[in-house]
């Protein structure tokens, strides 16, 4: 009878779990607050009292060919007492959520830290429960109610960094360790709205990252002129899913084929090699500084478009960016950029002033460099707001910086080489 009472409990879970990741494909992420501690940002402050100490820090990881530097953002509890750490940022608990964090723990192995969601105060919130081997869950509800009693995970490194990963899915929270689904639990509660962690006695936890996204389901058809807020009201108002938004009025395909080696130009620099071969436009640059390579007349600004880029980012140097650019003229131009470390970032670049509509973003993608796979920059323009995609996944929307300006083209740094199959423009009602 147990055993199969067992065997209901798992085909159930399997069941909830399988249409919360259908109700997930449907529902477009959105990332609302991202911070891998490059600088300083809201919502982790800068202490030291009562024992308790937090602090940015840098270093280098030499641990593969190639070297970068990584900031942190650590805390240390001296004390002789658990010290809660207050995180300034407002989580919607009532909405579909993902809460992401990197951390390396130092401390008691048999003893678990918090980490509190869905808060009201330390009498109501969703507790979290990790260190570096091993995890529980519960809810303080006036007193604490274990959910799942803590244990060991053996996909946890007890001497570097693990992505501990909670998701909330119509009433059901989802937990993910270094990407693997742990577990699951149902009856998901909010209380407020909240996140603390909570440090061990002499314990010292080094954050990599902390990010929150939302899953929204989209509703096509709503449209104001009031000033958007937030990435919430957003993610209603801007098209991200081509079926339910919009009608397509016409495309145009640069497929590189031989005719097309005119309408291409670039900066006369030694040491740059840009050529249309084998269906691709081949671009390799040694010329000792970033140089351009671009098209005239290809775009109309006016008009709510589409741009893929389907490329390839054969070779780069350490930390250089490389761009996709759109919408600009010889003086002025919007880039889409990308280095070897895995990150984005979008911005104007007018006489060498620039003005940012995102910084580096971690993208999930440990080297967009060197890969075999095409990568696909996506970036749609509707009305006053782009968005930015890569891969088909959303990595920022961000109001529109008025430009003037037809060309499209890239902007390769010293030392890289790229390969680029396709570039596809749209435009939409």
């Amino acid at each position: 009878m147990k055993k199969d009472l067992f065997l209901l409990f798992i085909l159930i879970a399997i069941g909830q779990y399988a249409s919360a990741q259908n109700d997930k494909i449907q529902k477009q992420k959105i990332n609302f607050y991202w911070n891998n501690f490059d600088q300083t940002y809201a919502g982790f402050p800068i202490i030291d009292e009562g024992g308790l100490k937090t602090s940015r820090e840098q270093y280098l990881d030499e641990s593969g060919s190639i070297t970068f530097v990584v900031n942190t953002y650590k805390i240390v509890n001296n004390s002789e007492e658990s010290k809660f750490l207050d995180i300034g940022i407002e989580l919607d608990s009532k909405a579909d959520y993902s809460i992401e964090f990197s951390a390396k723990v130092k401390g008691d192995p048999n003893k678990l830290n918090l980490f509190s969601f869905a808060e009201w105060n330390s009498t109501k919130r969703m507790v979290f429960q990790f260190n570096e081997v091993g995890y529980g869950f519960g809810m303080v509800d006036g007193e604490f109610h274990p959910v799942i009693q803590a244990k060991p995970v053996s996909r946890l490194s007890s001497d570097d960094y693990n992505e501990y990963t909670i998701s909330r899915l119509g009433d059901s929270l989802y937990f993910y360790m270094n990407s693997t689904l742990i577990d699951a639990v149902g009856n998901a509660k909010s209380f407020g709205n909240l996140m603390s962690f909570d440090i061990l006695p002499h314990t010292e936890i080094e954050l990599k990252r902390f990010s929150l996204a939302y899953y929204y389901r989209l509703i096509p058809g709503q449209d104001s002129e009031e000033d958007y807020k937030d990435l919430n009201n957003l993610a209603t108002k801007v098209p991200l899913d081509n079926s339910a938004w919009f009608t397509i009025l016409s495309q145009s395909m640069e497929e590189f084929t031989i005719s097309d080696v005119t309408r291409w130009k670039w900066e006369d620099a030694g040491g740059l090699v840009s050529e249309i071969k084998n269906g691709k436009l081949h671009i390799e640059n040694h010329s000792g500084s970033s140089v351009a390579v671009w098209t005239e007349k290809a775009l109309d600004m006016t008009k709510n478009f589409e741009v893929q880029v389907m490329m390839r980012c054969l070779s780069s140097q350490s930390q250089s960016v490389n761009s996709f650019f759109w919408g600009g003229n010889a003086d002025e131009r919007y880039c889409f950029g990308f280095n070897d470390a895995g990150l984005v970032k979008a911005y104007t670049d007018a006489f060498f002033s620039f003005e940012t509509f995102f910084d580096f973003t971690s993208t999930g993608y440990a080297d967009l460099c060197g890969s075999q796979d095409n990568q696909i920059l996506i970036i749609r323009k509707y009305k006053d707001y782009y968005v930015f995609m890569l891969n088909k996944t959303v990595i920022n929307i961000s109001k529109v910086i008025p430009l003037k300006g037809d060309r499209i083209g890239f902007q390769i740094a010293d030392g890289a080489e790229i390969e680029v199959d396709q570039i596809k423009i749209s435009y939409f009602e």
